[in-house]
């Protein structure tokens, strides 16, 4: 897996070294990704504070949250 400033999480075959998947719905960079493989779930921390979780096998976006309990995001 790997985490980007483009708002994405890849996954790589990485002896093949090609792209399987491509996880979208971020709103600001990814800086980090743990995968849990008896849920096959996968969460990716952004810049802005927000934890995402995905479904590994299709890459849908399941929902995200605030990590910092009691935090408001600037208005933009």
């Amino acid at each position: 897996l790997t985490s980007s400033a483009d708002n994405k999480v890849r996954q790589f075959n990485a002896k093949e070294q090609k792209q399987l998947r491509e996880f979208t719905g971020a709103k600001d960079w990814v800086l980090s990704t743990a995968y849990h493989a008896a849920t096959k779930r996968l969460a990716g921390g952004a810049f802005d504070g927000q934890v995402y979780v995905w479904n590994a096998e299709d890459g849908s976006l399941l929902t995200s949250f605030y990590a910092a309990p009691g935090y408001t995001p600037p208005k933009k």
